[in-house]
């Protein structure tokens, strides 16, 4: 689900998938990526993955959700970030590390 597709794709796509239902509210999963973050009209897509070396992943679990929650999560993340200085400054450190990475590559 890179680009949007019409709902009944997303449909068909989402019913050849095993379902998992969480029975425990409090159950965590961890992850080291998100690899893939697919958006749609009705729900969205992240694909979660694990490192397997060094820079390298591989995927091991979709989470849909309703595109609408996703964009509500994005919401409170900004605010959370706007609000505590330690992981405004955290963040920033974080981009800056890959900018210099980046312009390092240009090189």
């Amino acid at each position: 689900m890179t680009k949007s597709k019409n709902i009944s794709d997303q449909q068909q796509e989402l019913a050849s998938q095993p379902t998992i239902y969480a029975s425990n509210p409090l159950q965590a999963i961890c992850a080291d990526r998100i690899l893939n973050v697919g958006f749609g009209p009705v729900v969205s897509k992240l694909t979660l993955g694990l490192e397997v070396g060094p820079n390298s992943f591989t995927p091991f679990a979709n989470v849909v959700i309703p595109t609408i929650a996703l964009l509500e999560v994005i919401e409170s993340l900004q605010k959370a970030i706007n609000e505590n200085d330690q992981v405004n400054a955290a963040l920033i450190d974080g981009m800056d590390k890959i900018k210099a990475h980046l312009e390092k590559q240009k090189k």
